[in-house]
Formats: C-alpha cells, structure tokens, sequence
C-alpha cells in the first residue's frame, strides 16, 4: 500500500516564527507545502494564502472541464500538470494583489510545492516553485524528485548554506511566475 505524508522542515537557524503552511486533503488528493518570505506577518499571510487557495482551486474545479479553469493551458504540459499549474498562477495573482491592495503589508510571497494524486490514471503530478522540494520514500532510500529555483541550486553549492537558500523565482515575485 502507497502512502502520501507531507511536512515543512527547514535546515539551520531559525530567527523568527515559523512561516510555513501545509495543507492535505485526501478527498481531493492535494497536498501542499508552502514557505513563506516577507517578515514575520507577510511571510506567514503569504504561505497560507497560497496553501488555501491551490486548494481552493483544485476543489472548485474540474481537470476534465477546462471552462472552470482560470487561466489557459500551457504548450508541452499535460492536462494534469496544466490543472495544478493554474492552480499557482491563482495562487500567485491573488498573492502579488493582496500586497499591493494592502500597502502595510509591504513585500511578501513564498516558496511552494504541491502533490496532486488522481487515482484514475493511477498517477502523481508535482509542480513547484522556489526552494521547496519533493522527496519519495521508498524502501529505506530516500530520493529527492525535484530541484529547487535557488540560488544554492543555480551555484551548485554542496552544502548549500541557508544563506545561499535564497529562491530565485517564487508566488508573489511577478505575474508571469512559472
């Protein structure tokens, strides 16, 4: 029997609160793990909005009905991939508006990762962004399946320092985040 389990974790020293969301939900089979950056409020108002609305989005839509999706398709991806894709770019949008509606919340957004599971095909879709990642547990080996968009991961620092675990891309930086 496969089981899905998902945490935050993070490596070195911890200055502040912790800003990290992380949502599961077997029904719809998303699970989220998402990182926030922006100072103690906004890296935690970022997080958990992102959490709950890739949620959202994954609930209220259909992967089989493109007329409930938010935003088009994209070239070279599958409909599985596509759907959890758009799920971010809202994400992302509702993100990148909240600060700016909100001028006391200044800067923020975050790092995020999720899992959808569909037990049609039977098949896993991961899509991310920033310096979250995926890791399988399989057999007593633990594989990491994903790359992060790191500034550690772009320098090819091993270990990569927390202080070089800058993202490069993440929810929240620009419109057009992929």
């Amino acid at each position: 029997m496969n089981k899905i389990a998902f945490s935050a974790h993070s490596i070195g020293k911890r200055t502040g609160p912790h800003e990290d969301a992380c949502v599961g939900d077997p029904h719809t089979g998303i699970y989220i793990v998402a990182d926030g950056m922006g100072g103690d409020r906004h890296g935690n108002l970022a997080s958990h909005l992102a959490a709950e609305l890739i949620s959202r989005v994954i609930h209220s839509s259909s992967i089989h009905t493109e007329s409930t999706w938010l935003f088009p398709k994209k070239g070279g991806l599958s409909l599985e991939e596509n759907f959890l894709r758009m799920a971010f770019l809202h994400a992302n949008t509702k993100i990148i508006s909240r600060a700016q509606h909100e001028s006391k919340l200044g800067w923020m957004g975050c790092s995020a990762i999720a899992l959808l599971a569909i037990p049609e095909e039977p098949a896993l879709v991961i899509v991310g962004v920033g310096n979250c990642r995926a890791y399988r547990f399989r057999k007593g080996i633990l594989t990491q399946l994903t790359l992060d968009a790191s500034l550690a991961h772009y320098k090819k620092c091993l270990p990569p320092s927390p202080f070089q675990n800058i993202p490069l891309n993440f929810l929240g930086k620009s419109p057009s985040v992929e």
